[in-house]
């Protein structure tokens, strides 16, 4: 009985040491445990703290793609707005063609006007000179109509008519021209002033191969008939 005892004992020496060992084993197994755990917890406080930066970076980004999301409607309304306006730009260009061609050809017609005009001007102020001579003529006519007709018999002869016009030209040609300190000058019909012969233009159909009005009257009557000529086309 003692050895069957001594035996027990010694078997449960042994154990006892095995579970000593298991026992250190699971207290090293705990003390880790605890390590972990401790590590853990870092892990986990730090994984909440990127979590919740990680919450604002999505807020801010949400934020920024609704911006995004704006930007780009007013972006693809800035792309709409500059087609219509190169649109419009096109459309301008052509009309601005087609007006410089209308220009082009109204400066022509224009010209062609002006020199009309001028043709115009020319032979109006022709037909007035033509009009105060022969006006000067019919009173010159007049006032030798007014003699009594005796006078006519006794002083002149029946054909002095015929030669009477040439001797009133010729008076009249002496009361329009004159000569001061060596320079011929000539009385002008619508200023009646003296002005040099330079002063009127050449007119190969006049006796002294002159107008009867000074350039200037001629100037200021051609920009009348020129702003009248413009005022009945408004």
């Amino acid at each position: 009985k003692l050895a069957k005892a001594e035996s027990k004992i010694a078997q449960m020496t042994a154990e006892h040491g095995l579970l000593q060992e298991a026992i250190k084993q699971l207290q090293n197994e705990i003390a880790t445990n605890k390590q972990a755990k401790v590590s853990f917890e870092q892990q986990v406080s730090e994984l909440k703290a990127d979590n919740e930066k990680l919450k604002d970076t999505l807020v801010k980004f949400e934020q920024t793609e609704s911006k995004n999301k704006q930007h780009l409607k007013t972006l693809e309304k800035l792309q709409e707005e500059i087609k219509q306006l190169q649109n419009e730009i096109t459309t301008h260009k052509q009309a601005r063609v087609s007006l410089e061609k209308q220009v082009s050809e109204l400066t022509s017609n224009n010209e062609k006007l002006q020199c009309e005009l001028t043709k115009l001007a020319k032979a109006e102020s022709q037909i007035a000179e033509m009009t105060a001579e022969f006006r000067q003529l019919q009173k010159e006519e007049f006032q030798v109509e007014q003699i009594p007709e005796h006078q006519i018999v006794t002083e002149l002869p029946v054909e002095t008519p015929v030669s009477r016009k040439p001797a009133r030209r010729t008076k009249m040609y002496k009361q329009q021209h004159r000569t001061v300190k060596g320079v011929r000058q000539k009385r002008c019909r619508k200023c009646n002033k003296w002005k040099p012969e330079s002063e009127f233009h050449k007119n190969s159909s006049s006796k002294d191969s002159l107008t009867g009005s000074c350039k200037t009257c001629k100037n200021n009557a051609a920009r009348e008939r020129r702003r009248l000529h413009e005022a009945a086309q408004r």
